[in-house]
């Protein structure tokens, strides 16, 4: 006997992925446009060398943070009730709800532990290029400088975003 029972639509890898790319296309634009708008005011202002570095990363990664946070989905759950408008529609209750914005504490909590195990996996991998560097003596893979910073953004990995980001992930889950 064949009754009227809705499906619901079948969650495809793509449909589950697609706040990333977002989130990674909203970023890239936001970085552009952080680093026009530092060399636009560094030119306005007279200084000497508008395209300099720094301050075109600094600002262009800021405004890459936040297109990467509307991109993947705080747009439709925050941003829009700030302008007056309703928000759209309710998270997944699937895996993709990982994927994306999400306010539920459980999914904030994983999302920190995976973070956490892919800044591990980074930190390990500098750790393996520095050993790799003083398996015989002398310069073999890099320079001093950088041995210096990559044993610098080792210990900044394994230290601080680590210890922060698994306490934060329990407690968040917890």
């Amino acid at each position: 006997m064949a009754g009227n029972t809705a499906q619901a639509p079948v969650a495809t890898v793509w449909s589950g992925l697609w706040p990333i790319v977002r989130g990674v296309l909203w970023g890239v634009i936001g970085f552009l446009v952080g680093a026009g708008l530092a060399v636009l005011v560094r030119a306005v202002t007279g200084m000497e060398d508008a395209w300099a570095l720094e301050p075109l990363l600094v600002v262009g990664y800021i405004f890459g943070v936040a297109g990467w946070l509307l991109g993947v989905g705080m747009w439709e759950a925050w941003v829009r009730e700030w302008f007056g408008r309703p928000a759209k529609g309710e998270t997944p209750r699937d895996w993709r709800r990982f994927f994306r914005f999400c306010t539920d504490h459980k999914v904030i909590g994983v999302q920190y532990l995976v973070t956490f195990l892919v800044v591990m996996l980074l930190a390990g991998l500098l750790a393996v290029l520095m050993r790799g560097e003083l398996m015989a003596p002398g310069r073999t893979l890099m320079g001093t400088g950088t041995f210096n910073q990559v044993m610098s953004l080792h210990g900044i990995l394994m230290i601080a975003v680590a210890v922060a980001t698994i306490i934060g992930g329990f407690a968040n889950f917890v």
